[in-house]
């Protein structure tokens, strides 16, 4: 009964995060390269040579999320992909504890729903398994490597194909989970030894460059290039000084993830104190055991993600890539305290370790439950969709350039992304007037900027490829809308000076400047 309570408790506080999603365009604005694949648009482009999309992210991602491109309205879009990234972040948190569980599954399922609460309770975490993102494909198929390696009582042939080939596709859904096959090779040193290794690598290698080679065929080998290394490489760090910028993430992170570092050392202490473990007991200790694959996948993953909030661009959610193993750690190990100990005492502080957990995090969370009604009775008139309904009914009239799927929902057509357009001209590739041009609405009459967009981001003025949409104005079937239109023949509103330009900048939502 109790457990029935804590999963309906579980579901609610999932899906009031869920609920959230419509309202940030960002989550549409991912799913663009998966509706291009639908449409029989290119998805990668190179420098210059089509719209500006934020295509930083590799296709296992966008075959990932193409059954959303099925969908009718931008809401029901977005909730689709968000409802995929659940089952795909939390789904693998839940394969992980059954296959962990030794064939004892109902001992798994209090564990899985402290594990639960606690991705809803860290930021990270929260963003990645819920918001649509390239993270949460690649934290499935990273799961499912190591859940390949560590089935059964023997490692064989079968596993370790699996395993590599889960491997490779969590590092093509987003390049920094390369610490995944790196993790798993230290992972099979240790455990299993160098022979091991040796066929790991091999198998790694032919499933790397089956799966390449596929990709490489299909989308380009430049083209994903530029769009996956070359762009990412060439953007800008937060601080001048790379060391400085490293060492500011790393204690953003240490102050996000404070309960899980604490948690994994106090447990890593009481193994080695109790155990009297050694290099050479080491093997024989963890061998075959998902926590501990975990554990040296988050290590190595580490660097990987404060490397990647340190550039421009990088969010909270790069620390899932270390952050979700570390998690899934320490909650693995807690469990298997639970399920072997011979130890009743040891089996008691597991389970209460356990509930200490699972009820921080449900202080933080559940009470947002009580804001489902509100958002469902918003959801009608989220930014996207009031968008959305005015396209259709005045199609090229108004340029979004913060809801590009907008646009490709509703005219079918190919309109570059502020997101997009700043990726490439924080990279360099800066286009010309006329070229952003060609990738807009030829006869908009109004830019319309919402809550999540303005017309600066960081450096980047996006009103620079826009120099005669100067005067602002109302719409009231656009309502919240800031309307930046063309010079009118006749007086009728007030040109906006420079000034007046970063005054707007600033003020973004809060309303459009007085004329």
């Amino acid at each position: 009964m109790i457990f029935a309570f804590l999963i309906i408790l579980l579901a609610g506080a999932i899906g009031e995060k869920v609920l959230e999603t419509p309202f940030w365009s960002f989550n549409g604005t991912w799913l663009l390269p998966s509706f291009f694949l639908s449409h029989g648009i290119k998805v990668f482009s190179g420098p210059h040579t089509g719209s500006y999309q934020s295509t930083l992210y590799g296709p296992v991602t966008v075959l990932t999320y193409l059954p959303t491109a099925l969908m009718r309205t931008p809401n029901a879009v977005v909730l689709s992909a968000s409802i995929l990234t659940v089952l795909l972040g939390f789904g693998a948190a839940l394969w992980m504890h059954m296959a962990a569980s030794r064939g004892q599954w109902r001992l798994s399922i209090l564990p899985f729903l402290a594990t639960g609460f606690m991705i809803l309770y860290l930021e990270p975490l929260r963003y990645s398994c819920i918001r649509i993102h390239a993270d949460a494909p690649a934290i499935f198929f990273g799961a499912l490597a190591m859940i390949a390696l560590c089935r059964g009582k023997r490692l064989n042939t079968l596993g370790l194909l699996a395993s590599a080939a889960c491997a490779v596709l969590s590092v093509w859904a987003k390049q920094p989970f390369i610490g995944v096959p790196i993790g798993l090779c230290i992972f099979i040193a240790i455990t299993q030894g160098r022979r091991q290794l040796l066929r790991y690598f091999l198998f790694l290698v032919l499933a790397g460059a089956a799966i390449s080679a596929v990709f490489a065929v299909t989308f380009g080998v430049h083209e994903l290039y530029f769009n996956l290394l070359w762009v990412p490489a060439h953007q800008p760090w937060k601080n001048s000084s790379k060391i400085g910028a490293l060492f500011q993430n790393f204690r953003w992170l240490i102050t996000i993830a404070f309960p899980v570092f604490v948690g994994l050392a106090a447990c890593i202490i009481y193994l080695y104190r109790k155990s009297k473990l050694s290099l050479a007991s080491l093997r024989s200790f963890t061998s075959r055991k998902i926590w501990f694959a975990s554990l040296v996948v988050g290590v190595c993953s580490l660097p990987l993600s404060v490397m990647g909030a340190s550039k421009m661009g990088g969010d909270v959610n790069s620390f899932s890539l270390c952050l979700f193993f570390l998690l899934l750690a320490l909650m693995l190990l807690l469990q298997e305290a639970m399920i072997s100990a011979a130890d009743s005492q040891l089996c008691n502080i597991a389970h209460a370790s356990i509930l200490a957990l699972m009820g921080v995090a449900m202080s933080f969370t559940v009470l947002f439950i009580a804001l489902i009604p509100t958002h469902l009775r918003s959801l009608p008139d989220t930014e996207q969709e009031v968008a959305f309904r005015y396209v259709l009914a005045h199609p090229g009239q108004v340029y979004f350039p913060w809801f590009p799927l907008v646009h490709l929902m509703a005219e079918h057509a190919d309109y570059n992304s502020g997101y997009g357009l700043w990726d490439h001209v924080a990279a360099g590739v800066v286009p010309s007037e006329q070229e952003f041009r060609t990738h807009m609405p030829s006869s908009a009459e109004s830019v319309a900027f919402g809550r999540d967009g303005n017309t600066h981001v960081s450096d980047m003025n996006l009103m620079t490829y826009l120099p005669g949409y100067i005067c602002a104005s109302r719409n009231p079937e656009l309502p919240g809308f800031i309307i930046l239109s063309k010079t009118p023949a006749t007086g009728g509103c007030k040109l906006i000076t420079p000034e007046d330009m970063d005054r707007f900048s600033k003020e973004g939502s809060k309303g459009t400047p007085t004329p």
